[in-house]
C-alpha cells in the first residue's frame, strides 16, 4: 500500500515537473516579445509626457493649444490617410508568408506608400494656395506645415506596421519611442533658440519626424531585400502582385472611411473649445486630455501590439476552426485585462489629478484638472470599442464598423460643440462620454455577433457524402416548423412532409405504444425502407437509434457531436432537413419541441451559378451585336 502511494506521489510530482516546464518554455517564448511590447508602449507614454512638459515650460497655454491644433491636423494625413493601408499592410503580412510570396508583399507596400504620399503632397499644396488666396498667410503656414509633418508621419507608420505585423518587436519599440520623444525635445530646442510660437514647435517636429522615418526606411528595405523582392521582375509574379493590392485595397477602404470619422471624434473636443473659447482654455483643456489618453493608450497599444499579431497568426487564413477558437480567445484576455487596467486608472486619477497636472505642466494648465477622471472615462469607453474592434478585424470585416464610427463620430462632434457651447469644457467632456459609449456598446455587439457566427460553424460535421455542402452557422428550430422532401409511394413522386406526417415519425410513435408487440413488417416506414432504403435492417437500425436517443440524449452516444442538417432554397424559404430525419422524428416522437440543427448551403449557390449564367448570356448577346 505504501509502495502504491509513493509511485503516484511520484508520478503526480512527474506531471508537476512536466506542467512546469511547459509553462517555463511558453514564458521565455513569450516574454522577450511582451517586454518590448511594454518597454514600446510605456517608452511612447513616458515620452508624451515628457514633450508635454518640455513644451508647456516653453510655451504659453495659448501656444500650447495651437500645437495641439496643429496636431489634429497633422494626425489627418499621418493617421487617417497612411493609417488604414498601415492596417491593411499589417493584417497581409502573416497572410503573404503564409502564402510564400512576401517579395510580392513588400513591392504592393512600396506602391501604398508612393501614390499615398503624392495625394497628400498634393492637398499640401491646394491647401496653403487656397488659404493664401484668402489673405491668411499665418493659417496657411501653420496649415502647410502641420500637412507636411502628417507625411512623414504617415509613411514612418506604414513602415512600423509592417514591422509589427513581422513581430520586430524592439525595433518598433525604438522607432515609436525615438519618435515621440526627438519631437518635442527638438522643438523645445527650435523655441529657446528662436522665439516661442506653435510654428517654431512644428518645424522641429518635422525634423525629427524625417529622421526617424529615414531610420525606419534603412532597416525596411533590409527586410525586402530578405524577402527577395527582384524575383517580381519574372511575369508570373504579376497576377500576385495585382491580386494582393486588391486584397489589401478591399481591407483596408473602411479604414479610410472609418479614419475620417475617427478624426472628428479625436478631434472635435479642440476645435469646439477653439470655436467658443480660443486658444488658451484649448491649451489647458489639451494637457488634461493627453494625460487621460496617454496610459489608455499606451494599455490598449500594448495589448493590442502584443495579441493581435499573434491572433493574427493564429488565425492565419481562416480555414482552420480550431486556429479560430484560439485566436478569439487570445482577444478575449486582451479585453479583459484592458478592463480591468482601466479601472484601476480612474480610480487613480480620481484620487490625484491636480498634482498629476502640476507634475507634468504647471500652474497656468492646472485649471481644468478636475475633469482628468471623467475624461479618462470618455476616452476609456473610446479605446474599448478599438478593442472589440480586435474581433472584426480578425474576421477581416472591418467593413462592419464603418456605421458605427459614423454615428459615434456625429455625436462626438455634434454634442461637444453643443455642449461646449451651454456648459464649457463639461460639456466637452459628457460629449465624448456619450459617443465613446455608444461606440463600445456597438462595437461589443458586433464582436458577439462575430464570435456567434464563427463559433456556431465550427466543429459541425458533414457526412462524406455532403462534401459539396458547407455549415454556415447553428439556430435552434422548431421541430413541427421543419419540413422533409420524401419518396411517396402512390403518387410516385416527391413531397414535402411536416415531420408528423412522415412515416419515420409514425413509426416511432406506434413503437412507443406497442412495444415488443408491434408488427413493423406492416408499418408505412417498413415498406419504405424496402423500397427505397435498406429494408429490415434499416428497421432494426431505427429502433437502435430510438433507444440510443431515448437513453443518452441528442447529440449523446453514436452521434456525439453530429447536428442534424438542415437547408433551404430561398431567403424566405421552409427549412428542410437535410440530414437528421430519423432523429428529429425520434425527438418529436418523445415529446422535444425544439432542436439544435446546422443550417448548410451548397458551395456552388443557386444564386452565384444564376449570376454565372447572366453574365454569360450578356456576353453572347454583346458578341452577337458586335457581329451584326
Amino acid at each position: 500500500m505504501n509502495r502504491k502511494n509513493s509511485i503516484l506521489i511520484e508520478v503526480s510530482l512527474l506531471k508537476c515537473i512536466n506542467f512546469i516546464n511547459e509553462a517555463l518554455k511558453k514564458f521565455w517564448i513569450l516574454s522577450p516579445e511582451a517586454f518590448w511590447v511594454f518597454i514600446g508602449q510605456a517608452g511612447t507614454a513616458i515620452a508624451g509626457l515628457v514633450g508635454i512638459k518640455l513644451l508647456t515650460h516653453v510655451l504659453t497655454p495659448s501656444e500650447f493649444g495651437k500645437l495641439a491644433l496643429a496636431n489634429t491636423i497633422t494626425a489627418f494625413i499621418g493617421t487617417n490617410l497612411f493609417g488604414p493601408f498601415g492596417q491593411g499592410l499589417t493584417r497581409f503580412w502573416s497572410v503573404s508568408k503564409d502564402r510564400g510570396n512576401l517579395d510580392v508583399f513588400y513591392a504592393v507596400s512600396n506602391r501604398f506608400a508612393k501614390y499615398t504620399s503624392v495625394v497628400a503632397l498634393l492637398a499640401t499644396i491646394v491647401s496653403f494656395f487656397i488659404l493664401n488666396m484668402l489673405k491668411n498667410s499665418d493659417w496657411a503656414i501653420w496649415v502647410a506645415l502641420s500637412l507636411i509633418i502628417g507625411i512623414p508621419t504617415g509613411l514612418l507608420s506604414l513602415r512600423i506596421g509592417v514591422f509589427t505585423a513581422a513581430r520586430q518587436r524592439r525595433r518598433t519599440a525604438i522607432l515609436n519611442i525615438s519618435n515621440v520623444l526627438l519631437r518635442p525635445l527638438i522643438a523645445t530646442i527650435l523655441v529657446v533658440l528662436t522665439i516661442a510660437k506653435a510654428n517654431v514647435a512644428l518645424m522641429g517636429y518635422l525634423l525629427a519626424t524625417l529622421f526617424v522615418f529615414l531610420i525606419a526606411e534603412r532597416l525596411y528595405l533590409q527586410n525586402a531585400r530578405e524577402a527577395f523582392i527582384h524575383n517580381l521582375k519574372s511575369n508570373t509574379r504579376v497576377p500576385l502582385f495585382q491580386g494582393l493590392g486588391k486584397e489589401i485595397l478591399s481591407y483596408s477602404w473602411p479604414f479610410l472611411i472609418w479614419g475620417i470619422f475617427n478624426w472628428i471624434h479625436m478631434s472635435c473636443d479642440r476645435w469646439s473649445l477653439q470655436t467658443f473659447y480660443g486658444s488658451e482654455v484649448v491649451g489647458a483643456f489639451a494637457v488634461v486630455s493627453l494625460l487621460a489618453v496617454y496610459p489608455i493608450s499606451f494599455g490598449s497599444g500594448f495589448l493590442i501590439n502584443l495579441f493581435r499579431p499573434i491572433a493574427f497568426q493564429r488565425a492565419g487564413d481562416l480555414n482552420k476552426s480550431s486556429s479560430i477558437i484560439d485566436a478569439n480567445r487570445i482577444l478575449a484576455i486582451m479585453t479583459g485585462v484592458y478592463v480591468v487596467g482601466t479601472v484601476i486608472l480612474i480610480g487613480f486619477f480620481a484620487s490625484f489629478h491636480k498634482p498629476l497636472i502640476l507634475l507634468i505642466s504647471n500652474e497656468r494648465f492646472a485649471e481644468l484638472s478636475y475633469l482628468l477622471p471623467r475624461l479618462t472615462v470618455a476616452w476609456a469607453f473610446f479605446y474599448l470599442g478599438s478593442i472589440l474592434a480586435s474581433f472584426g478585424l480578425l474576421a477581416n470585416k472591418p467593413q462592419n464598423y464603418i456605421v458605427p464610427k459614423f454615428v459615434s463620430s456625429l455625436i462626438a462632434g455634434g454634442s461637444t460643440f453643443y455642449l461646449s457651447f451651454r456648459f464649457g469644457p463639461e460639456g466637452v467632456v459628457w460629449g465624448l462620454t456619450l459617443a465613446g459609449l455608444v461606440y463600445a456598446l456597438w462595437s461589443g455587439r458586433i464582436a458577439l455577433n462575430i464570435v456567434k457566427k464563427q463559433e456556431n460553424a465550427i466543429g459541425v460535421k458533414l457526412p462524406i457524402w455532403a462534401d459539396k455542402w458547407i455549415a454556415v452557422r447553428t439556430k435552434i428550430f422548431t421541430i413541427d416548423k421543419l419540413y422533409v422532401r420524401i419518396w411517396n409511394e402512390n403518387t410516385n413522386n416527391i413531397i414535402t412532409l411536416p415531420i408528423y406526417e412522415t412515416p419515420h415519425y409514425k413509426f416511432i410513435k406506434d413503437y412507443m405504444k406497442y412495444g415488443k408487440s408491434f408488427k413493423w413488417w406492416e408499418s408505412e416506414y417498413f415498406r419504405y425502407a424496402k423500397k427505397y432504403i435498406n429494408g429490415e435492417n434499416s428497421v432494426h437500425h431505427f429502433i437502435a437509434l430510438y433507444h440510443n436517443i431515448k437513453n443518452e440524449g441528442y447529440l449523446g452516444g453514436k452521434y456525439k457531436g453530429n447536428l442534424c442538417l438542415v437547408y433551404r432554397r430561398f431567403l424566405i424559404g421552409r427549412y428542410k432537413i437535410f440530414d437528421g430525419l430519423h432523429r428529429i422524428a425520434i425527438l418529436k416522437a418523445l415529446g422535444i419541441s425544439k432542436v439544435k440543427a446546422a443550417i448548410v448551403i451548397p458551395k456552388k449557390h443557386w444564386f452565384f451559378r444564376l449570376v454565372r449564367k447572366l453574365r454569360k448570356l450578356r456576353k453572347c448577346q454583346k458578341n452577337d451585336n458586335y457581329g451584326a
